[in-house]
């Protein structure tokens, strides 16, 4: 009974805005082939990383299915993780270490 859900997309390198409109531009092709009677509308949040999907029609439902499609890395939560070690590490000793 879902109507609001997320998918992660795991990226083997960080995902990029190119990415991002790459999906974008192929999700509705693809949703045409797989769901012919269903309309959706499909919508790119860059600074999110995220494309959203919206049935808007035809899937014989009550009220929209919304799917938020997230783009991400482990090399990017590597690079968060390096981070946050540098920000404790400053926090901790008052100075950056090398």
């Amino acid at each position: 009974d879902d109507r609001n859900v997320q998918l992660v997309v795991l990226c083997s390198q960080p995902p990029t805005y190119q990415l991002l409109r790459r999906v974008a531009q192929a999700l509705p092709v693809h949703l045409s082939i797989v769901a012919p009677s269903i309309t959706f509308n499909v919508e790119t949040f860059p600074n999110e990383a995220v494309v959203m999907v919206k049935s808007v029609q035809g899937h014989g439902l009550a009220g929209d299915i919304l799917v938020k499609v997230s783009l991400t890395s482990l090399v990017v939560r590597v690079e968060q993780l390096a981070a946050a070690a540098a920000a404790a590490t400053v926090a901790t000793n008052g100075t950056a270490s090398t």
